[in-house]
């Protein structure tokens, strides 16, 4: 195929517009994703905070159980943990009153 001045000329400019093109969508998506932000509505910024709020609780709860366990092992080694008959028989019949539920 024979490519004359006219037609290189065209397929120059072709080339050229494309390329300025191009470069303006790269200027224009990275200023957007330079702008870009993120709000929260009242509810999910409350919702947010009530998360947090749950996993901190829970990891208290966790602490504190945790230290528990400790504690009853540690009197069971030492031969001093003694549970009430009347502990051990309100869990028996606890028991057995969810089994009924279930």
């Amino acid at each position: 195929m024979k490519v004359n001045g006219i037609q290189a000329q065209n397929i120059y400019e072709s080339y050229q517009k494309n390329l300025k093109q191009d470069e303006a969508v790269k200027d224009s998506s990275s200023q957007k994703a330079q702008g870009d932000t993120l709000e929260l509505s009242p509810g999910a910024a409350d919702l947010q905070e009530a998360g947090t709020f749950a996993r901190k609780t829970s990891d208290d709860g966790d602490t504190q159980r945790t230290a528990r366990i400790t504690d009853i092992k540690n009197q069971i080694d030492a031969g001093t943990y003694n549970v009430s008959s009347q502990d051990v028989a309100r869990s028996v019949l606890k028991g057995m009153i969810m089994d009924q539920k279930a």
